[in-house]
Protein backbone atom coordinates (compact mmCIF):
# COMPACT_ATOMS: atom_id res chain seq x y z
CA UNK A 1 0.00 0.00 0.00
CA UNK A 2 3.16 2.30 0.42
CA UNK A 3 4.38 1.99 -2.47
CA UNK A 4 0.99 2.59 -4.37
CA UNK A 5 2.02 6.41 -4.22
CA UNK A 6 5.86 5.74 -4.94
CA UNK A 7 4.58 3.73 -8.33
CA UNK A 8 2.50 6.40 -9.13
CA UNK A 9 4.85 9.21 -8.83
CA UNK A 10 7.37 7.45 -10.67
CA UNK A 11 5.24 7.17 -13.70
CA UNK A 12 4.30 10.67 -13.87
CA UNK A 13 7.80 11.24 -13.70
CA UNK A 14 8.40 8.81 -16.90
CA UNK A 15 5.64 10.63 -18.58
CA UNK A 16 7.19 13.47 -18.66
CA UNK A 17 10.62 12.90 -19.49
CA UNK A 18 9.18 10.96 -22.02
CA UNK A 19 7.34 13.75 -24.04
CA UNK A 20 9.48 15.71 -26.48
CA UNK A 21 10.45 19.23 -24.68
CA UNK A 22 8.66 22.37 -26.10
CA UNK A 23 11.47 24.61 -27.46
CA UNK A 24 8.28 27.53 -28.55
CA UNK A 25 5.10 28.53 -27.23
CA UNK A 26 2.15 26.61 -29.42
CA UNK A 27 0.90 29.19 -31.93
CA UNK A 28 -2.77 30.12 -31.37
CA UNK A 29 -4.98 30.27 -34.64
CA UNK A 30 -7.30 32.79 -36.15
CA UNK A 31 -6.80 36.78 -35.68
CA UNK A 32 -5.17 38.10 -33.31
CA UNK A 33 -6.72 41.32 -33.06
CA UNK A 34 -9.12 43.07 -34.65
CA UNK A 35 -6.59 45.41 -36.78
CA UNK A 36 -5.91 41.84 -37.98
CA UNK A 37 -9.06 40.45 -38.64
CA UNK A 38 -9.08 42.28 -42.65
CA UNK A 39 -8.06 40.73 -45.64
CA UNK A 40 -5.42 43.21 -47.11
CA UNK A 41 -4.50 43.14 -50.94
CA UNK A 42 -7.21 40.26 -51.91
CA UNK A 43 -8.84 42.76 -54.96
CA UNK A 44 -10.33 44.55 -52.33
CA UNK A 45 -11.94 48.15 -53.55
CA UNK A 46 -9.62 51.20 -52.52
CA UNK A 47 -11.21 54.99 -51.84
CA UNK A 48 -9.95 56.11 -55.45
CA UNK A 49 -12.01 53.47 -57.55
CA UNK A 50 -15.17 54.14 -55.35
CA UNK A 51 -15.60 57.99 -56.53
CA UNK A 52 -17.58 59.03 -59.05
CA UNK A 53 -16.29 59.61 -62.69
CA UNK A 54 -16.55 63.40 -63.83
CA UNK A 55 -17.01 64.34 -67.45
CA UNK A 56 -16.39 68.28 -68.33
CA UNK A 57 -19.46 69.34 -69.87
CA UNK A 58 -17.60 70.77 -73.24
CA UNK A 59 -16.71 67.23 -73.85
CA UNK A 60 -20.26 65.77 -73.50
CA UNK A 61 -22.10 69.09 -75.30
CA UNK A 62 -19.31 67.71 -78.27
CA UNK A 63 -20.47 63.79 -78.41
CA UNK A 64 -24.08 64.55 -77.74
CA UNK A 65 -23.90 67.41 -80.86
CA UNK A 66 -21.60 64.42 -83.01
CA UNK A 67 -23.20 61.18 -82.03
CA UNK A 68 -27.10 61.06 -82.56
CA UNK A 69 -27.46 57.75 -80.77
CA UNK A 70 -26.05 58.66 -77.86
CA UNK A 71 -28.30 61.56 -77.48
CA UNK A 72 -30.90 59.60 -78.17
CA UNK A 73 -29.76 57.46 -74.90
CA UNK A 74 -29.06 60.60 -73.22
CA UNK A 75 -32.96 61.44 -73.32
CA UNK A 76 -34.24 58.75 -73.14
CA UNK A 77 -32.12 57.94 -69.41
CA UNK A 78 -32.05 61.38 -67.92
CA UNK A 79 -34.85 63.39 -69.36
CA UNK A 80 -37.91 60.94 -70.18
CA UNK A 81 -38.23 60.12 -66.24
CA UNK A 82 -42.33 58.31 -67.23
CA UNK A 83 -40.70 56.74 -70.01
CA UNK A 84 -43.99 57.80 -72.65
CA UNK A 85 -42.10 58.75 -75.26
CA UNK A 86 -42.46 62.52 -74.55
CA UNK A 87 -40.52 65.68 -72.41
CA UNK A 88 -43.22 67.23 -70.32
CA UNK A 89 -42.24 70.62 -68.90
CA UNK A 90 -42.29 69.14 -64.79
CA UNK A 91 -39.73 66.12 -66.49
CA UNK A 92 -37.06 69.19 -67.59
CA UNK A 93 -37.80 70.91 -64.57
CA UNK A 94 -37.22 68.10 -62.06
CA UNK A 95 -33.69 67.93 -60.52
CA UNK A 96 -31.59 65.43 -61.88
CA UNK A 97 -30.78 61.90 -59.71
Amino acid sequence: MRSLPIVILVLCGAVCLARPPQTRPRATRGFKNVALSTARGFGKRDGLQLQQPRLKAEWLANELTNNPQLAGMFVRRFLDVDSDGFISPNELLATPH
